[in-house]
């Protein structure tokens, strides 16, 4: 059973959600918040139009506050920024509409040394990066969402830092540990 379809049935509550793909999906929340009411639902491989598809299961959570973090799986397929940005844009949208808070989390950089690839190739892959990230974060200003711009402390001269990650694109244990610092003021705040 895919997640997706494994999450729509579930009548798992809380006051969080986290939103996105695997790298969303790798982080132990409950764990790192354990006096918070947490629900992770990232999905390994998922895109912002994935997370679109399943909403109701992001919606049965009935979260306060809702993180999202997506958009490297959307450009390694071809995705274009402005499509990825306008699914992304409908999420945070239907989400506020519903009374949750909409915590946008920058798309994280990958590093193209560990991960093997094409420099040519890479070196879009990071522009697009940097251009989804400006439209997020314009997007989070315009509408009042927070944003948060994860990179700033994951990433060394313009890429994911060697030290939180294994392969270049999903984080670490100590990646992870940065994620939540830089989180944690907005997930334990009421």
């Amino acid at each position: 059973m895919k997640n997706a379809d494994y999450f729509s049935p579930l009548n798992q509550k809380g006051d969080v959600v986290m939103i996105g793909d695997s790298i969303t999906n790798g982080g132990d929340w409950s764990k790192m918040f354990p006096s918070i009411s947490i629900v992770n639902r990232g999905i390994s491989g998922d895109t912002a139009e994935g997370i679109l598809k399943r909403m109701y299961g992001i919606y049965s959570v009935n979260a306060k506050k809702a993180f999202i973090l997506v958009g490297i799986n959307d450009l390694a397929r071809g995705q274009t920024v402005k499509y990825i940005f306008v699914n992304y844009s409908v999420i945070a949208k239907n989400l506020a509409e519903r009374g949750v808070k909409v915590y946008i989390q920058s798309t994280l950089f990958c590093n193209g040394k560990l991960a093997l690839i094409n420099i040519l190739y890479y070196r879009q892959l990071l522009s697009n990066i940097n251009a989804l990230n400006s439209a997020l974060e314009q997007l989070a200003k315009e509408n009042g969402y927070k944003y948060i711009n994860l990179n700033s402390k994951l990433s060394k001269n313009g890429e994911l830092n060697t030290c939180y990650t294994a392969d270049g694109v999903h984080l670490n244990d100590l990646g992870y540990s940065v994620w939540k610092s830089e989180i944690e003021q907005y997930v334990t705040s009421q």
